[in-house]
């Protein structure tokens, strides 16, 4: 994913999809991650104005199934794009990772995947010079996914 991310609310968080599954897996996705109950849909509920003006917009880039050269080319965090202060943030999810956890198993992978991810914001928050709260934005993703 790159170029310029468009944005036009006040959510902190969002996600775009690049799915390579069957239409029962993509049922199974929906309902643990893009429902009105699923995973990002509680994300959605954090404003970025409670955490300062440095960082506006984190995407969640949703790779199911992703092709051997795109996988091996991932960045772990995109560069920070100042113009629209946002980061992208690749989450691979596949048979290992995934689908053959169950519904508890699926639930804490997802909340330990984003628990690492958002720590990788560190260093870019601190490089930039970010008017960014993440010890405040860590503590509430972990209430919302609890």
């Amino acid at each position: 994913m790159r170029g310029m991310i468009t944005k036009t609310d006040d959510f902190l968080f969002d996600y775009c999809e690049s799915f390579n599954c069957t239409d029962s897996e993509l049922e199974l996705l929906k309902t643990n991650l893009l429902d009105s109950d699923g995973f990002f849909s509680k994300l959605k509920q954090l404003k970025w104005q409670a955490y300062g003006d440095g960082l506006r917009f984190i995407l969640f880039e949703l790779h199911v199934r992703p092709v051997a050269c795109l996988r091996e080319n991932m960045k772990s965090i995109s560069y920070y794009r100042r113009a629209q202060k946002a980061v992208s943030i690749p989450v691979i999810i596949d048979e290992k990772a995934f689908f053959i956890l169950n519904k508890r198993e699926k639930q804490l992978f997802l909340k330990n995947t984003i628990s690492k991810k958002l720590e990788l914001l560190e260093e870019k928050i601190r490089k930039n010079k970010l008017d960014t709260d993440l010890n405040k934005l860590r503590k509430d993703v972990e209430n919302l996914l609890n």
